[in-house]
């Protein structure tokens, strides 16, 4: 059984990572003067980044068209696989597996399917890929790959900052006005938010500048990981990728991590928290699995 893997735009994992490794990807849309893009392919991350910072209102996004799910099967059934593993982020976040259950529908069985709910959203999601293309590699069974999963998911912690609340007020999830701006603004506050099993993105306050965001997430780390297991740690940024290895160095104070990664935030996500946000994912290396 030949097995490819599937995933979404929005892991962060690069397009020349999933290129080189055959991981097929599919691209979530945004609305840009009434026109959809897909946000790898069609959008130019600097062009975009300057346009949401002078926007009032975040852009429309969705899920990838079921057109361009069922060119993607039908390239892959061209490529000889027989199977499909995809490890999709949670519905409380997305409705892409939406798109991915219309399309299947059109393929008349000439794929097999096997949907991995990760209960994660976001670079959250990337370290099933990261594992899953070396289990495949390994030639691991269907089932094999996802019992390691099962035991993966419970392990991985993703916790993140944005710049400040202009992409919160933007998009109407905290109330902007005169008392709100000018409180967020002097105390140079940054939001803070978290990834966790089952519960979505979550925001928890702000943290006063950038030590004060650094020290929160420190202590949320602490309290969310293992002391005892060595991580490999993902930091995703969007153009804040000096502050993403100062937050790195005090990481690896309290926890012991193994491999570092940074992965550029892809538009859907900044659209939410904007430019300057770092997120930081650390999920156990294989062993500690």
């Amino acid at each position: 059984m030949s097995i490819k893997l599937l995933t979404d735009s929005t892991t962060s994992i690069p397009k020349s990572f999933l290129d080189e490794k055959n991981i097929a990807m599919l691209e979530l849309l945004i609305e840009i003067d009434g026109e959809l893009k897909k946000e790898i392919s069609d959008i130019d991350i600097d062009k975009f980044i300057e346009q949401i910072e002078k926007a009032e209102k975040p852009y429309t996004t969705s899920m990838s068209s079921p057109q361009h799910v069922i060119e993607t099967f039908n390239s892959i059934i061209k490529e000889g696989y027989s199977t499909i593993l995809y490890p999709y982020m949670t519905s409380q976040t997305s409705s892409q597996i939406n798109a991915v259950n219309i399309a299947k529908k059109h393929i008349d069985g000439k794929l097999d399917i096997k949907f991995y709910d990760t209960q994660l959203a976001g670079p959250a999601v990337a370290p099933f890929i990261l594992y899953g293309e070396k289990m495949i590699k390994e030639e691991l069974s269907i089932d094999e790959i996802i019992k390691v999963f099962d035991k993966l998911k419970e392990k991985i912690y993703t916790i993140g900052f944005s710049e400040n609340f202009n992409a919160l007020f933007r998009t109407g999830k905290v109330k902007k006005n005169l008392k709100t701006q000018v409180v967020t603004n002097m105390l140079n506050l940054k939001p803070l938010f978290q990834i966790r099993v089952g519960k979505g993105v979550e925001g928890f306050g702000g943290g006063i500048g950038f030590n004060g965001a650094v020290k929160k997430i420190k202590e949320k780390i602490l309290d969310e990981t293992d002391e005892k297991i060595i991580y490999n740690l993902i930091l995703t940024h969007s153009y804040a990728k000096e502050n993403a290895k100062m937050l790195e160095k005090e990481i690896k104070k309290i926890r012991k991590i193994k491999e570092v990664n940074y992965f550029t935030i892809p538009p859907v996500i900044v659209n939410t928290v904007g430019k300057g946000a770092i997120i930081a994912t650390l999920y156990p290396i294989y062993e500690n699995i």
